[in-house]
């Protein structure tokens, strides 16, 4: 069936690169979100696998709603941005809803719980293990029987005490310490009238207010929609190109957002703009409240402070493996990514490497270092060192030749593009279309209204 073939498409790159270890590594992983459930599906067979989750009885990490404020990401009616067609693993079909490509959080957390119980690895969890602190042992270990002449790592848990392993792999994700930005006058603001997307839930809370909300990335577009359904007016502001997409007459785009003041007195509440791209004229907009729709900082608080940034994670061979500390691993680092896939491949790599199939080059580190320094020195951002966008499909052929793999079939950059194409046109509805694979290069799609 049509529904199937991505996933016979795909499946194909997970057979042609199965491997056995001879003497079993020991690997700890943290979190049991999506990015962790591919590593453990991918190392249960060939590694001795331990996953530390810190919730006391579920996965799938973000995908999990919750109504609480400070619960994670997710806001009650979320839809994802990408057709479920192409966010599968390669190794686990996505079996519903039928029909529906953009699909709910409850949908995708049913999925991954899916992919967990049905395949056993909630057997390799540890469910309520907050991991308070990770590090190399201080000597050589040269009685392990894996890894003779290396530094083993251990792992301490609110449970337990350390725990030493060959190898750690941090997949706990980076939706959980918001960026705020730093906006003049914000510091006079009361507290109930600033908020970052984080504790976002319903438009409702929202009703008859004016909002302002400061980024215009996919949370910041989805929300601002979301909020005319409900607030009197909603001002999106961002510095990046207009949206060419008609939109609600209750959302207005403007430039940046260069200051805010709150008027104790007369309480009101007011934002400061820039009302060109020259950011030459400033105007002036009343709110009632303004919402930072400006991302997350990477967050590794277990971690020795030098190794990783707020902004990105340094010193990495293809954005995966430590470059100097041998066995130790990242997970779902890259951004505008399709996400699923992306964490098998990376898998994939982090087992060859372990399994002794590939080696880090000798000039791994001075490449990154190389390579980080020019990307800034050009005037990328340090917080954008980890997007890929149109370059994730050489960075995914490349993991996949690495490990061994089959590539991914060219129809799911096909998909990916078209969705792109659909979302910059008809913001308000593109999540209408419902997808179908035909071939490893072709595919179908009809609206849905």
């Amino acid at each position: 069936q049509l529904s199937c073939l991505l996933h016979s498409l795909m499946s194909q790159s997970v057979s042609g690169c199965q491997a056995v270890a001879k003497a079993k590594k020991s690997v700890a992983v943290v979190g049991a979100g999506a990015a962790g459930l591919a590593v453990a599906a991918t190392l249960r067979r060939s590694c001795l696998v331990t996953v530390f989750e810190r919730s006391s009885d579920f996965v799938g990490g973000v995908w999990n709603y919750s109504s609480d404020r400070n619960g994670g990401p997710m806001y009650c009616r979320l839809r994802t941005n990408l057709p479920k067609e192409i966010m599968a693993y390669p190794d686990w079909e996505w079996r519903r809803p039928a029909g529906v490509s953009f699909v709910d959080h409850d949908s995708v957390l049913e999925y991954l719980r899916s992919y967990c119980y049905d395949q056993g690895l909630d057997k390799h969890i540890l469910f309520g293990q907050e991991v308070l602190s990770v590090s190399q042992s201080a000597s050589i270990d040269d009685t392990s029987p894996t890894d003779t002449g290396s530094r083993s790592w251990i792992v301490q848990t609110s449970r337990s005490g350390p725990r030493t392993f060959d190898a750690v792999v941090l997949a706990n994700g980076h939706y959980a310490k918001p960026m705020l930005p730093r906006l003049p006058g914000i510091e006079n603001v009361p507290s109930g009238l600033v908020s970052h997307s984080c504790t976002y839930r319903r438009a409702e809370d929202f009703k008859d207010k004016v909002v302002a909300l400061l980024g215009a990335a996919s949370s910041g577009q989805d929300i601002a929609l979301e909020l005319t359904s409900s607030a009197e007016h909603v001002y999106l502001c961002h510095r990046g190109p207009r949206l060419q997409s008609a939109l609600p007459k209750n959302l207005t785009e403007l430039y940046a957002m260069d200051s805010v003041n709150f008027d104790a007195n007369n309480n009101q509440f007011h934002i400061f703009v820039s009302t060109d791209d020259s950011s030459s004229a400033i105007g002036k907009v009343q709110v009632d409240h303004v919402m930072f729709c400006t991302g997350y900082d990477y967050n590794f608080p277990f971690l020795a402070s030098e190794l990783t940034r707020p902004s990105h994670v340094p010193n990495l061979y293809m954005q995966v493996a430590h470059c100097t500390l041998q066995g130790l691993f990242f997970v779902g680092l890259c951004t505008h990514v399709v996400p699923f896939p992306q964490f098998h491949l990376q898998s994939k790599l982090i087992e060859a490497i372990l399994l002794g199939q590939l080696k880090l080059p000798d000039d791994a580190e001075s490449t990154s270092l190389r390579d980080e320094a020019e990307k800034l020195a050009s005037g990328v951002p340090a917080r954008h060192l980890h997007l890929l966008g149109d370059d994730q499909w050489d960075y995914n052929d490349q993991l996949a030749d690495l490990a061994g793999c089959q590539r991914f079939p060219v129809v799911m950059r096909l998909i990916y593009d078209d969705v792109r194409l659909e979302r910059k046109l008809r913001l308000v509805d593109f999540r209408q279309w419902a997808y179908s694979i035909t071939g490893p290069d072709s595919f179908e799609k009809r609206f849905v209204s």
